[in-house]
């Protein structure tokens, strides 16, 4: 299977061995205890996080998890694992943490990082440059959606932080994006020009399983006998 890559990323994933992937995998409980891992056929990979140099990113796909995806930063002060989850609760408490070593050069990395890891109701915002990159459904128009496709760039730097234009795809639109990345790691979209709609398909990642699997009830047949 293809491993995923991050829009917008400058960091190189290392894939692990099939021993490291499946030590992964029994650390983390498989995923959401409902997607059983495969290791021969699975991809585990981990990626610098520049604006937090001590930590991590490491992703866990599955050929049978359709349009799922596990993913955690690895903290290297205390080798927990963070998930993430689609909220921004966990990316900023890592900011807080750890705080951000944003400058100029990581302001379109961290934008793309953090719209890929907080979702909306729809799913992720990925930053994207070409009609073919990797995230976009392989039945969208690559050549029509690269007319419309404008590079990514850094607009302006100021106490406040970075400001920075680029094309979005979340679910089955397109638009225009105007973002402010703040030096705290806030990132907020401050306004947006629509430039396709309603394309046939919709962008899917997940990265949490949305059916849980039935839990047991506990009854008084439940409870280990008491031995005096």
């Amino acid at each position: 299977m293809t491993p995923f890559e991050v829009p917008q990323s400058i960091s190189s994933f290392r894939r692990y061995s099939e021993e490291e992937a499946l030590a992964f995998a029994h650390r983390t409980g498989w995923l959401d205890d409902v997607g059983v891992f495969d290791a021969t056929h699975g991809v585990v990979q981990a990626a610098p996080t520049p604006w937090w140099p001590e930590c991590q990113l490491v992703t866990m796909q599955n050929p049978d998890w359709e349009n799922v995806m596990g993913a955690w930063v690895l903290d290297g002060t205390t080798s927990r694992l963070v998930r993430l989850d689609g909220t921004s609760p966990p990316i900023h408490r890592l900011n807080a943490k750890h705080g951000t070593a944003l400058t100029a050069d990581l302001a379109l990395p961290y934008l793309g990082f953090f719209c890929t890891f907080v979702h909306g109701e729809e799913g992720m915002f990925g930053l994207v440059a070409s009609g073919r990159e990797a995230i976009l459904p392989s039945d969208w128009p690559a050549d029509k959606l690269g007319k419309l496709l404008k590079p990514a760039k850094l607009v302006s730097e100021d106490e406040r932080g970075f400001r920075v234009e680029t094309s979005v795809v979340y679910s089955n639109a397109l638009f225009w994006a105007h973002f402010l990345v703040q030096r705290s790691g806030m990132s907020e979209m401050l306004e947006d020009e629509p430039q396709a709609a309603d394309l046939d398909t919709k962008i899917r990642l997940r990265l949490r399983f949305e059916d849980k699997p039935e839990t047991h009830e506990k009854t008084a047949e439940d409870e280990p006998e008491q031995v005096h």
